[in-house]
């Protein structure tokens, strides 16, 4: 059996399912490592206990440098702000420290000769580096289509920085590149986890680029719906779910403004977020709040979703069957958004239109639509993967054999 070392830094949407996939390597014998680089230091907690309830092998790297913050300086609704900004500053340059302690947590799992590195698009630089410095295989993963089709951006990142880059690259024993495109691009195998109908392949992805589809099922689902969802679930019409997954949102009125707009159409809602601080006070009867409840058992009894647009809710609702409205913001969820809308089972709003009434009417829009909810069910048959995460070992295990033998 051999070493695998898992590389990811990002949010839950990003570490779910490379848990689940480290979780049946391990089962099937492998001896698993899971690096995870700590972007955002006040998500640090939750990540960390939801990796430790796998039982791999888990470490955490933090930032190097850190910029104080006292969180009882600004108004409860500015801080989640400045934490934000806090990360953005503190990342907003390049920091050799923080990749050569990246570098050093996985160079302690790369001295067998039979690694193999597995990389989330956020830790490629450093792990693309440890691949070559071992001259070990190295496996690209990538949660969703924006992942893949965002490669070529990195270019534009990586030149300005050229020589600071060298020089991390000096300091491990690698010689200096200016080739960043194969930089970027080279794998011995790419696995996306979607299925092509969501974003089919394109002619420009590296070779060999393989889609799983979904990875619904993160082995997360630990326990049942809570009696007092059930009640109210129970009591009328299907509610409205509301949540920004594991992150903080871009605006604070993301809640605020969902909320309101349920209220605006007489809807129920269930409101799922673990920060406290963005609920509105008080909350209106007709919508709960729960700061975490299992989330692929409850979504098919939702009758929408408002969310963020990340990859992992994305696929969830489309598994569900139900409308989605993607708040997004940043990253992959504008992407995501505009897909929904493309396929017919979504509308997507920028963070302009965070308000009341423009949620109002796409929410509004989405369940008024005999089209959508005839598409919803359409692709509900076609997004369950319960294999997914099986196809994506079999495809690693596959390269180890090409390997090794």
């Amino acid at each position: 059996m051999s070493n695998i070392v898992i590389a990811v830094k990002g949010t839950g949407g990003d570490l779910f399912p490379f848990s689940r996939i480290g979780v049946l390597l391990k089962e099937r014998g492998h001896s698993v490592a899971f690096i995870h680089g700590i972007e955002q230091p006040f998500y640090k907690k939750f990540h960390d206990d939801m990796v430790k309830i796998f039982g791999l092998n888990y470490v955490a790297v933090e930032p190097e440098d850190t910029i104080p913050f006292d969180p009882q300086s600004a108004p409860a609704e500015d801080q989640l702000y400045i934490r934000r900004k806090r990360w953005l500053t503190a990342t907003d340059y390049y920091d050799l420290a923080n990749d050569l302690s990246e570098f050093n947590a996985l160079a302690e799992y790369c001295g067998r000769g039979d690694t193999v590195l597995i990389v989330h698009r956020n830790m490629r630089f450093v792990v693309k580096a440890a691949a070559e410095k071992f001259e070990t295989p190295l496996i690209s993963v990538f949660p969703g289509p924006y992942h893949l089709t965002s490669m070529s951006l990195l270019a534009d990142v990586y030149r300005p920085r050229a020589e600071a880059l060298n020089r991390f690259r000096a300091e491990i024993g690698l010689p200096p590149t200016d080739d960043w495109q194969r930089l970027i691009w080279s794998s011995d195998l790419n696995i996306g986890l979607w299925p092509d109908w969501y974003a089919p392949p394109e002619s420009y992805w590296p070779s060999p680029s393989v889609l799983v589809g979904f990875l619904c099922d993160y082995g997360d689902e630990l326990t049942g719906i809570p009696q007092e969802v059930e009640d109210f679930l129970a009591s009328d019409e299907p509610p409205v779910l509301i949540m920004h997954g594991t992150t903080l949102p871009g605006r604070p009125s993301f809640f605020s403004a969902s909320v309101e707009a349920c209220q605006k159409l007489g809807l129920r809602a269930i409101l799922v977020c673990r920060y406290e601080e963005l609920i509105p006070n008080p909350l209106p009867a007709n919508i709960k709040w729960f700061d975490y409840l299992p989330l692929r058992n409850l979504m098919p009894r939702m009758r929408a979703i408002i969310h963020h647009g990340g990859m992992g809710t994305t696929a969830q609702a489309l598994a569900a069957g139900i409308p989605q409205l993607a708040l997004g913001l940043n990253f992959d969820r504008p992407d995501n958004g505009m897909r929904l809308r493309k396929l017919g089972v979504g509308q997507f709003l920028p963070s302009a239109k965070w308000y009341p009434q423009p949620i109002a009417d796409a929410l509004r829009e989405l369940l008024e639509s005999p089209d959508v909810q005839q598409r919803c069910q359409e692709l509900s048959r076609k997004s369950s993967f319960p294999d997914a995460a099986s196809r994506a070992c079999d495809l690693i295990e596959s390269l180890i054999t090409e390997k090794w033998g």
